[in-house]
């Protein structure tokens, strides 16, 4: 992926007057490709800058929360925000910055330093300002920045402030995406129940909102947490939800892949090796769908132990 730096389009903007400003709450509205098409002949016919960032950003979310096409985001996310610095429009800007960083976060891994020092910027703004809702996610997707560096001490303050944040303002999904997080650190801390209380929270606002992510990570991770209680029928239950709600409604192939590796796992855990097979053979066709080349080395090395593993098995049932 063709990498573009978010410091190339960051000057001193901090503390430079609001000019241009116009309804920012545009941004938070999605788009059909219909609805973005419009956007970019609007901004054409009437030469409105503002509108032409507005649609860079439509553009940029339908790819990033649609198909999955980050580096599409990255470039329309940086194409936005270029447009909003020139028009000195802060509050855009840091909007587009806190959505780019986010992308980078999943992304970019590398780029996850620099992305927490413009997170930090944004943060900063959105709290002298403040733009509660904006300064939520920001601090959202800067817990997300420390998780994905398993510091996990220092993402818990941001969620939890987060977490306040969206009670104070009532933002539901707010709510849901800090007790996702919540459920991540208590397994991590291998407090499993309560980590399976707090997920169960957030997929039931995901299934009643219907968004597919928070359904299939949420019961993804009840599964995993079943799992690591030994609690094998459970966890086969939650599992098995998870793998139908990624094939019907959010088909993200990294994570079918994590949920079938997981089927395996928990079937040779309650020695159903013939379906840990067929579930790690599936694995590893998603696997090797993902280039990952690693990853199928790793799963080829499960099967053949599953397969030992199996014969043992049915040779000290002869005995």
């Amino acid at each position: 992926m063709k990498r573009v730096s978010i410091t190339v389009i960051f000057f001193s903007i901090l503390f430079s007057p609001v000019l241009a400003q116009q309804d920012t709450t545009q941004l938070d509205t999605k788009h059909s490709p219909t609805q973005i098409k419009a956007l970019f002949q609007s901004a054409a016919r009437t030469r409105n800058h503002w509108r032409l960032g507005a649609a860079f950003f439509a553009r940029a979310q339908y790819a990033e929360s649609v198909h999955q096409d980050y580096q599409s985001a990255i470039l329309d996310y940086t194409k936005s925000a270029k447009i909003f610095l020139s028009l000195r429009d802060s509050l855009s800007y840091y909007t587009i910055i806190t959505r780019l960083s986010g992308v980078y976060i999943v992304a970019e891994p590398s780029l996850i330093d620099q992305s927490r020092k413009e997170l930090s910027r944004a943060i900063l703004y959105f709290r002298r300002h403040n733009h509660l809702k904006r300064l939520g996610y920001a601090l959202i997707n800067l817990g997300s920045a420390y998780q994905k560096q398993h510091r996990w001490k220092e993402a818990y303050p941001d969620y939890q402030e987060a977490a306040r944040i969206g009670a104070k303002i009532r933002d539901n999904y707010m709510g849901a995406i800090t007790d996702h997080f919540f459920g991540n650190y208590y397994e991590v801390h291998h407090q499993y129940n309560k980590a399976i209380q707090y997920l169960q929270k957030s997929y039931a606002w995901g299934r009643e909102n219907n968004i597919g992510w928070l359904q299939a990570r949420n019961l993804l991770y009840i599964g995993t947490n079943f799992y690591a209680l030994r609690k094998y029928s459970q966890a086969d239950h939650y599992l098995q939800s998870a793998l139908n709600v990624i094939i019907h409604k959010h088909p993200v192939l990294e994570l079918k892949k994590e949920t079938l590796v997981m089927l395996a796992k928990n079937c040779r855990a309650a020695r159903q090796y013939q379906q840990a097979s067929l579930y790690a053979s599936q694995a590893l066709v998603a696997s090797d769908s993902l280039a990952a080349s690693e990853k199928a080395r790793d799963l080829r090395l499960f099967q053949r132990n599953l397969e030992l593993e199996q014969r043992k098995y049915e040779l000290s049932k002869v005995e």
